[in-house]
């Protein structure tokens, strides 16, 4: 039900007690990352979808404390940080991501969303067992889920675009909100936590970047372009015909800039209307 979403590699993991499944598209270290990842004694188990932007830095962090590493994958990463910290490693975390740990000393599944939401998890109890995923169609999979439509979920997406979590668009399958983790136990009961929240209490500062400013336009991008352009895959960029996407194109094609710049010039005509 979800080999669409990574047709690279399919992973498994069973035990007496939960089953862990993974479609992989492969993004970081392209020859290794085979999901599901454990680590060094075996005791957690990691599924995983999304990417971790600063997963170099806090790598480095963790080969100082000790920890042993198989790939070069963000998911392992975290899988450590997590070994390390526990929940509070989210925090840590510049990314987007759903995950799922299973811890098999305590018997407890972890599950995280990313700050905003950008990489959903889904999940519902059916005769006595959780089941979860990063699409509902893979809870359709199980025997025991009938999908019914939920019409206060339809009314509210037709309303607001979307429906407001922990609903989802059908009766009896929720969705971990954005920000939100959770943790099954054994019992098959749910603890939901916020982890994360936006903080408004702090005017935002004013802004120092001007058009008339060049020099600050230019470094302005770096930090942010570079950290989702660590992989050796190609590359590509949707942008507007405007000054704030144009440098953030030619930076994350830094040492592709002529291509860069022919993609730039191909849309300098004024879009068809109509």
């Amino acid at each position: 039900m979800i080999r669409h979403r990574g047709p690279d590699q399919f992973g498994i993991y069973l035990d007496d007690h939960v089953g862990l499944g993974n479609a992989r598209l492969s993004i970081v270290d392209l020859g290794g990352g085979q999901q599901p990842i454990t680590n060094e004694d075996r005791r957690f188990w990691i599924v995983y979808n999304g990417e971790i932007f600063n997963h170099a830095e806090l790598r480095e962090e963790l080969l100082a404390r000790g920890h042993r590493f198989e790939t070069h994958y963000d998911t392992e990463v975290f899988l450590h940080y997590y070994e390390q910290e526990g929940p509070a490693c989210l925090r840590r975390f510049n990314g987007q991501f759903g995950v799922a740990i299973w811890d098999s000393l305590k018997r407890e599944l972890f599950l995280a969303r990313d700050r905003v939401g950008v990489r959903p998890i889904y999940y519902t109890f059916r005769e006595g067992a959780f089941i979860f995923g990063s699409e509902i169609k893979a809870l359709s999979a199980h025997p025991a889920v009938a999908l019914e439509l939920d019409p206060l979920a339809l009314d509210q997406t037709f309303t607001g675009w979307s429906c407001l979590p922990p609903r989802s668009p059908f009766a009896g399958v929720q969705q971990l909100p954005p920000g939100h983790c959770a943790l099954v136990s054994a019992e098959r009961s749910v603890q939901v936590h916020a982890w994360w929240r936006p903080d408004f209490s702090t005017p935002p500062a004013t802004p120092t970047l001007q058009p008339s400013n060049p020099p600050a336009l230019r470094q302005t991008p770096p930090a942010s372009t570079n950290s989702v352009t660590s992989s050796p895959m190609p590359r590509a960029c949707a942008c507007s015909r405007t000054c704030r996407s144009a440098p953030t194109l030619l930076e994350g094609s830094r040492g592709h800039r002529r291509r860069a710049a022919q993609r730039l010039l191909l849309h300098r005509r004024p879009w068809p209307r109509g």
